[in-house]
């Protein structure tokens, strides 16, 4: 009897554990932008929802003569944000932002002498 118990309990329990499981929501999605770059001035690139024409914000590649820049500007609100920075192609700069409204802006700041191009991607959830 005490061996029936048993297994009734844990088929009891791996059931719950199996139905929590899957009522478990995940709504955030995430976008992760490919590395773009420019060598104008600056360059404003578009990021939408995964599947929609829905904008989330823009990524704004610019330099100067010391700097490389990629300004985020949200178009939404977003869980959190990181954009990358980078004169190369290689060894970003990252930083990241939480719970951002529709039009906050930040931007990331990588030191470079004399750079050529910049280059720049984010990350966003939303």
């Amino acid at each position: 009897m005490k061996m029936v118990n048993k297994k009734l309990l844990v088929g009891i329990l791996t059931l719950m554990m199996s139905v929590g499981m899957v009522s478990i929501q995940a709504d955030a999605t995430t976008i992760i932008t490919d590395v773009h770059y420019t060598s104008t001035a600056g360059y404003t690139f578009h990021i939408r929802e995964s599947g929609s024409t829905t904008e989330l914000g823009t990524m704004y590649l610019t330099k100067d003569s010391k700097n490389v820049y990629n300004t985020f500007t949200a178009s939404k609100y977003c869980e959190s944000v990181t954009a990358y920075v980078s004169g190369t192609n290689s060894g970003f700069k990252d930083f990241t932002v939480s719970k951002i409204s529709a039009k906050y802006s930040f931007t990331v700041t990588k030191s470079v002498d004399k750079p050529t191009i910049v280059y720049g991607k984010c990350s966003v959830t939303y």
